[in-house]
């Protein structure tokens, strides 16, 4: 709030602002956490988790405070638009657990060429989008309701489902929504305001990454996040493009916000959804070898200094494999308690055993435990010192 002055003087809405500040782009992070490997990862959890707060809570407090309507209006219409996503998602919930002849239809029809349940899961959004529209809500949050509704009914999600979503959303309409974002954005008036384009990124970070940070510093598990990790979930959770669009093209439709102004934001957003991905994965890839142990091993030893590099980086790639290999051995016990293993998953189980094998032998060369070293200790010291 002390920032509100600061941006009226700018002649910019500080409501919209400060909302678009607290935003991150979960569904922009999701693809690029899949193919990071970091999905069911301690650091991956985190993002969802509080990736998910700062997209709903922006979401929320756009419908509320920038609503043209009065606050109990407000409050009415959103009390009305939940009771109907109540309803929506108790109806199949009731027919799911009583076996109705309609939900078998459309399980038994999901992968045929009908695609039941893709169409009723295209029909969902349509419904919830235009009932924003009716609402004169965001149609962001009527996406994000029917997101929603659709995990409440399936609450263990369906594969081939997720497949065919993944498909149709990073395929066609998540390119199509950075085109149109990019098409708004008015490049002279972008290059015209660069102060401003610089002071959003400073701000975002400030706002959104350091409370992040903070946060996940004051978490009292027992086995909190290291330092570098925590610092790759907070700018992980910076990256911010979507509400930030939606923010300003309706502030700029209300009249609170130039256009010129908007196209800066925007323009600043969609650098976040580069820059911070990046430097999250240089914090997670090159943190994790104790680059300052490494500094200070080599400072004692200069002469060595290529063996010290190289048997940081070595650990930690093995502590890496090793990782992802416990996740995969994991799948695979899940699928043989289940009893649906198949030949091929019993040979990839056999190849995960020799991979671990080989992968504790090496551990055990660089002079690590590895049952007890699940990350490259701060006093590591390579073994010929």
């Amino acid at each position: 709030m002390t920032l509100l002055p600061f941006f009226a003087k700018q002649g910019i809405n500080g409501i919209a602002t400060v909302i678009a500040l607290t935003t991150t782009a979960l569904g922009t992070l999701m693809p690029i956490l899949k193919e990071r490997n970091l999905e069911g990862t301690p650091i991956g959890d985190a993002i969802i988790s509080y990736g998910t707060w700062g997209e709903l809570g922006p979401i929320l407090a756009m419908a509320i405070l920038l609503s043209t309507r009065t606050g109990w209006q407000t409050m009415l219409v959103l009390g009305a638009f939940l009771t109907i996503c109540l309803l929506c998602a108790m109806l199949p919930t009731k027919a799911l657990k009583t076996g109705h002849r309609l939900y078998r239809f459309l399980t038994e029809n999901a992968n045929t060429s009908s695609q039941t349940l893709m169409r009723l899961t295209t029909f969902l959004l349509i419904f919830f989008v235009t009932i924003s529209a009716l609402f004169e809500l965001d149609a962001v949050l009527g996406a994000f309701a029917a997101g929603f509704i659709l995990r409440y009914i399936i609450p263990d999600g369906s594969k081939s489902l997720e497949m065919k979503l993944e498909g149709v959303g990073y395929r066609f309409l998540i390119p199509v929504f950075f085109v149109v974002s990019g098409a708004a954005i008015n490049v002279r008036a972008v290059a015209g305001r660069p102060a401003l384009l610089v002071a959003f990124i400073v701000m975002l970070m400030l706002i959104r990454a350091v409370p992040v940070y903070v946060a996940l510093s004051l978490d009292k598990r027992e086995n909190p996040l290291s330092s570098h990790h925590r610092v790759t979930v907070a700018l992980y959770c910076t990256t911010a493009l979507p509400i930030i669009v939606a923010v300003t093209s309706l502030a700029v439709k209300v009249g609170t916000m130039q256009g010129d102004t908007a196209s800066t934001l925007v323009a600043a957003g969609a650098i976040t959804v580069f820059l911070m991905p990046l430097l999250g994965s240089i914090t997670y890839q090159v943190a994790d070898v104790h680059p300052v142990t490494a500094v200070r091993e080599i400072a004692h030893t200069p002469s060595d200094w290529r063996t010290i590099v190289h048997e940081h980086a070595q650990v930690r790639a093995l502590l890496h494999h090793q990782d992802r290999l416990k996740r995969m051995a994991e799948t695979l016990d899940a699928l043989e308690k289940m009893g649906t293993m198949g030949h091929g998953d019993e040979y990839r189980a056999e190849l995960v055993k020799r991979a671990r094998r080989e992968i504790d032998r090496q551990l055990k060369e660089l002079g690590l435990d590895p049952q007890l070293t699940t990350q490259l200790p701060h006093n590591y010291r390579y073994p010929k010192n």
